[in-house]
């Protein structure tokens, strides 16, 4: 796999159904490309989650006693 600009690519894991399970080299596939995605993610993770405070519920939205609604 090749990682240029001018042609990308999107790796996506194998899917089973309850008429066809993945094969054993399916399996070794998707393990394969969630340990290379995982990195990933937990990054997009910790940049979501360091700019909360010790206030934030993770809604968007402050838990601040001094907000216009509690005032």
């Amino acid at each position: 796999m090749d990682n240029t600009p001018d042609d990308p690519v999107v790796a996506t894991g194998f899917k089973a159904t309850r008429a066809r399970k993945l094969t054993p080299a399916e399996k070794e596939a998707n393990r394969v490309l969630a340990a290379a995605r995982a990195p990933v993610e937990h990054g997009f993770a910790h940049r979501k989650n360091s700019h909360r405070s010790a206030h934030d519920d993770g809604h968007g939205e402050s838990n601040d006693h001094n907000s216009a609604e509690a005032a």
